[in-house]
């Protein structure tokens, strides 16, 4: 059950279907050729955060002096900086035959697998879990329930084209304007709680 309950808890966190309309958001236009290999780069991005502080993260944020507060603020600044941009359609360098491939591995990184994908609360939910157990078996069970939660974010993107289809480009639009707004609100909630987590 603690297992099943962490799946739950990291898929509402992630929330691969919330995340849908943004990915289609950024991967519209030319980019859109590239979304396979951004589904890939995003989601071993996103494998790779999460295992890293599975199995190091208490000793990353003392090595960095890092905290959760911190990270949000920081998360919640980059979400507002993409919001902006989506607002104003003009996320992602200029693109080129010679660059699109690189803009796509860059877009996948950040902001796809950090902070939307790979945000605080998963990080936080990992570093929390997985310290609850000190014996082998529970990291590596705990790692698989990463490998599960990597494999149903990935299968909804795949899906996501056909919600594209659904709506038209003119739905894209409309729904590219409330993601924005939406990311804004996300992001300025990052930093209200780590403004409000620093000084509790």
């Amino acid at each position: 059950e603690e297992y099943i309950k962490l799946i739950v808890g990291l898929l509402i966190l992630v929330d691969p279907i919330g995340n849908t309309p943004t990915y289609l958001s950024l991967t519209r236009g030319e980019m859109a050729k590239h979304r396979g290999l951004i589904i890939l780069v995003t989601m071993i991005a996103f494998a790779s955060i999460l295992l890293a502080f599975l199995f190091a993260g208490n000793t990353i944020f003392s090595y960095f002096g890092l905290t959760i507060a911190g990270f949000q603020v920081a998360g919640g600044l980059l979400l507002l900086t993409v919001a902006y941009d989506l607002m104003t359609d003009n996320y992602g360098p200029e693109l080129s035959h010679v660059t699109e491939r690189d803009s796509a591995i860059k877009l996948a990184l950040v902001p796809l697998a950090i902070p939307i994908h790979a945000g605080p609360g998963a990080i936080t939910m990992t570093v929390i879990y997985g310290g609850m157990h000190s014996t082998w078996d529970h990291t590596l069970l705990v790692a698989i329930v990463i490998l599960i939660v990597t494999l149903i974010s990935a299968l909804v993107l795949v899906l996501a084209p056909l919600v594209e289809k659904l709506t038209g480009e003119t739905g894209m639009h409309v729904l590219n304007q409330i993601m924005a707004i939406i990311v804004a609100v996300i992001g300025a909630e990052f930093i209200l709680d780590g403004i409000a987590a620093h000084f509790d």
